[in-house]
């Protein structure tokens, strides 16, 4: 059973069980300071563990814990404090850090939408110098994701788990491939600030291997696979 309705929602249909609750809905973006909206995801969370004590309860958090730039963040702390009631509460469980999902649609403030749109659209934006990012695309993370649950689970339940791309990129590597796809130049002011998750989990790296997944020209296959409508025409005549 699924609950929620968004980016991540919609990638794991391909792979619902009755015996598993994929706990996918809450606050989806990382700057959000509404202190009411955090309530929801909490109450709605106690209220799907009461219910579903018998089932395997797979709770999705976010790999921003590594990033010491997050730590102070709201919904960085509130992530945490919901591992904790995961754990805490439910007899069959696993918590799944992701880092940053990227496939057709979601939320638009989520980092890669944001330079995607701004380029696109012309908007200057902050860029920060020092910044990296990891991306996965939504159908590689619903692929090992199920590959886990399907044949790695012993040994990994009632645990946390990290699901993303052994490749890193920088904020300015990322706006480059987006400027060379859509042939428009990004408008940035380069700000002297740092920024990155960086996980350990030899997890991920064992999955994208096992499954075949190349992280070679990745950010283009995200681009080809999701956003064609942003190449312009002078990109696909080059």
């Amino acid at each position: 059973m699924i609950i929620g309705n968004g980016l991540l929602a919609n990638c794991l249909k391909g792979y619902d069980r009755s015996d598993i609750l994929f706990l996918a809905s809450g606050v989806s973006d990382s700057k959000c300071e509404d202190s009411a909206e955090f309530e929801r995801e909490r109450m709605l969370l106690v209220d799907q563990i009461n219910r579903n004590q018998e089932k395997l309860i797979v709770y999705f958090s976010t790999c921003s814990i590594h990033d010491p730039a997050m730590s102070d963040n709201m919904y960085v702390r509130r992530k945490l404090e919901y591992e904790a009631l995961v754990q805490s509460q439910c007899q069959h469980y696993l918590i799944v850090r992701v880092s940053n999902l990227v496939g057709k649609g979601g939320n638009p403030n989520n980092i890669f939408n944001f330079f995607l749109n701004s380029v696109y659209e012309g908007k200057s934006f902050r860029l920060w110098a020092n910044a990296k990012r990891n991306l996965i695309l939504t159908e590689d993370f619903a692929r090992i994701l199920n590959d886990i649950l399907q044949n790695r689970l012993e040994g990994k339940a009632n645990s946390v788990i990290h699901i993303f791309n052994p490749r890193y990129y920088t904020a300015l590597e990322i706006v480059e491939g987006i400027e060379s796809f859509t042939g428009k130049k990004a408008i940035f002011e380069l700000v002297d600030k740092a920024s990155e998750a960086y996980v350990i989990d030899s997890l991920a790296e064992t999955e994208f291997n096992h499954l075949g997944i190349d992280t070679e020209n990745y950010l283009t296959r995200i681009l080809e696979t999701h956003f064609m409508e942003y190449k312009s025409a002078e990109s696909l005549a080059s």
